[in-house]
């Protein structure tokens, strides 16, 4: 990539490094750092011409919700205090990948103008939606929380 002088590299991410949620903390915590490890990396690769970014996406039409709350079934025991906690993700999670949110196909688009762009910028969403919900997750760090 440094004998060539350009190169993109694309990490995938999500508006959840920018917010969390409760019981979500491996989630959040691990988009956080991918975020942050890209930005680092950007600094470090731009005097070779290469360039790191991140794609954000909000929402997305996946099995993640049910991929999610199957995790969070399996690993609470039946009895336990948290259970209106867990109660509530469930609900919210269960609205993810909701008719609104971003396709693969609409995805897909948003990962090449990231690859393509001739001037790249640090972060890459899918709608106005996703970067409003990050910028302001990011402006009053309890926004978003429940």
């Amino acid at each position: 990539m440094r004998q060539q002088h350009f190169c993109r590299i694309v990490n995938n991410s999500s508006i959840g490094g920018d917010m969390y949620s409760a019981l979500g903390g491996w989630y959040h915590v691990s988009k956080h750092a991918l975020n942050v490890w890209s930005d680092v990396l950007d600094t470090e690769v731009q005097q070779f011409g290469l360039r790191s970014v991140v794609v954000e996406p909000g929402g997305t039409q996946s099995s993640w919700g049910k991929i999610a709350m199957g995790s969070i079934k399996n690993n609470v025991s039946e009895n336990t205090p948290y259970q209106s906690l867990i109660d509530g993700t469930m609900a919210m999670v269960s609205n993810v990948g909701s008719h609104s949110s971003a396709t693969s196909e609409d995805l897909a688009k948003v990962f090449y103008r990231a690859a393509t762009e001739e001037k790249p910028k640090l972060r890459y969403y899918f709608s106005f939606s996703d970067r409003m919900t990050s910028h302001i997750a990011r402006v009053h760090p309890t926004f978003g929380t429940f």
